[in-house]
């Protein structure tokens, strides 16, 4: 979240909504933040413990188990609505939009990332995609545990093949255009990956946006002022009229 408002006009402010917190990592790193009271929505009860066990000591923060197409929360109460690489993986984006929408308070902003399609990649990049696509239709049915176990190990792999070259080629002078396109570049660390490789790996839902797709995904859901940035993926802020 911290780079999106670095780059689009987003400050967070007011009655907040996380819309889909997993296990509350944005959640407490907002709420820290002055003047924000903010809430976390989560369909999952293993996400809600984690969320509510981090933030148990922050005032500012509450969780919320709910169904993004289906909040349980009134029309309008939100001053910002974020959803940061969850809407992609419901069962209907658009759907899941307009309640974030229906929830915004009229003239307030709302902020989502979501997957490329890398339609404007070249030849080599979507066929990468292709058999990651491929792969997903195995590792969907593997046991959760197991599956993350094997993103651990693949983890160091990952980093090796994507996130070296991209430390490498960054410094290289007029390479820092195509660095930008390698993906898993932001890894800290070998291990740091697994967690990003089980999201990718275990969804049974992901939907892919070109940059147009993911303008008229928000445009579909009645939103104005758009601004869009190509973070790994589209980061795109709207405003509810």
């Amino acid at each position: 979240m911290d780079r999106l408002m670095e780059r689009l006009p987003l400050t967070l402010h007011g009655l907040v909504l996380d819309a889909g917190c997993g296990e509350g990592i944005d959640l407490a790193n907002q709420a820290s933040r002055d003047g924000v009271e903010i809430v976390g929505v989560e369909l999952s009860k293993e996400g809600c413990r984690i969320s509510q066990e981090r933030t148990a000591r922050l005032r500012s923060a509450s969780v919320v188990q709910g169904d993004l197409c289906q909040l349980p929360l009134k029309d309008g109460c939100f001053d910002v609505v974020y959803s940061y690489g969850v809407l992609h993986h419901l069962s209907s984006p658009r759907e899941g939009l307009r309640e974030l929408v229906r929830v915004l308070k009229p003239g307030a902003r709302i902020a989502a990332y979501l997957y490329e399609n890398f339609s404007d990649r070249s030849f080599f990049w979507r066929w990468l995609l292709r058999v990651a696509s491929s792969l997903r239709r195995v590792t969907t049915g593997i046991p959760p545990r197991l599956l993350y176990r094997c993103c651990q190990a693949a983890s160091p792999i990952v980093y090796l093949l994507f996130t070296v070259p991209y430390q490498l080629l960054r410094r290289v002078p007029g390479g820092q255009q195509r660095a930008a396109e390698i993906p898993f570049r932001h890894a800290p660390g070998p291990f740091s990956l697994a967690a990003d490789l089980y999201d990718r790996f275990s969804a049974p839902v992901e939907w892919r946006y070109s940059r147009a797709g993911a303008l008229a995904l928000f445009r579909e859901a009645g939103l104005e002022e758009l601004a869009i940035a190509k973070e790994r993926g589209w980061m795109i802020v709207g405003k509810k009229p």
